[in-house]
């Protein structure tokens, strides 16, 4: 993914959605107005599809693995981002405490496009998960300036 020298097959994010910055590398955003007092990150991947059928990118994502407390929550993407999916798990710290990964799969402009959160409050995955679905929405195909 990049913003400078775009060619065709590339891709960028952005505009950033409201409450997203750019983190300190490449792929890494944050939000500070999710949940008062934390930062939370989001990382956006961009790749070749490794496989032709998608179904690889469940178990990329962990999508049919049972953890600790079951299975993931994974539904379909809205329908203004086609193909893909949302997962939603909850882990457990060796010290009881709770927290979630998210991870967001789409397949667009023949690419792979991964939007993942990784430890994550339990009580910001719904207003996180809506972010991230945002986020996911402003990657896009670069436009090649003639």
């Amino acid at each position: 993914m990049t913003t400078d020298n775009q060619t065709p097959d590339r891709m960028r994010v952005g505009p950033l959605p409201d409450g997203w910055s750019r983190g300190a590398t490449a792929g890494l955003f944050q939000s500070s107005g999710i949940l008062p007092g934390h930062t939370l990150r989001a990382t956006v991947r961009v790749y070749e599809p490794l496989e032709s059928d998608t179904r690889y990118l469940l178990d990329r994502v962990g999508a049919q693995t049972v953890g600790p407390l079951g299975r993931p929550r994974v539904e379909s993407l809205p329908d203004h981002l086609a193909d893909g999916i949302s997962v939603v798990a909850f882990d457990e710290a060796s010290d009881g405490s709770l927290s979630a990964r998210i991870d967001l799969v789409r397949r667009a402009w023949n690419r792979d496009i991964v939007v993942s959160a990784r430890a994550v409050p339990v009580q910001a995955v719904d207003a996180l998960a809506d972010a991230m679905l945002e986020l996911l929405a402003a990657v896009r195909k670069a436009e090649v300036d003639a």
